[in-house]
């Protein structure tokens, strides 16, 4: 039983990271990067793209299967 609840306790911190980031974004103006960010943890939650964070930044990492068409056919 206490396993159970040690797993659940565990608390995203790239989810807390990101709704921070969001949050200054905002409050600083850059209304773009603020909606980017909201767009990338919501496609985080829904499992569709992972993300790791470098120096404090954050890189999405799409599965092949999400990108999007480089080159329209002919």
């Amino acid at each position: 039983m206490a396993e159970d609840t040690e797993i659940n306790n565990v608390i995203d911190f790239t989810e807390h990271k990101l709704l921070r980031l969001e949050s200054d974004a905002a409050h600083e103006g850059d209304f773009a990067l603020a909606l980017a960010i909201g767009d990338a943890l919501t496609r985080y939650k829904e499992g569709s793209v992972q993300i790791y964070f470098k120096d404090g930044i954050p890189y999405l990492l799409v599965p092949p299967d999400d990108e999007p068409e480089l080159h329209e056919e002919s």
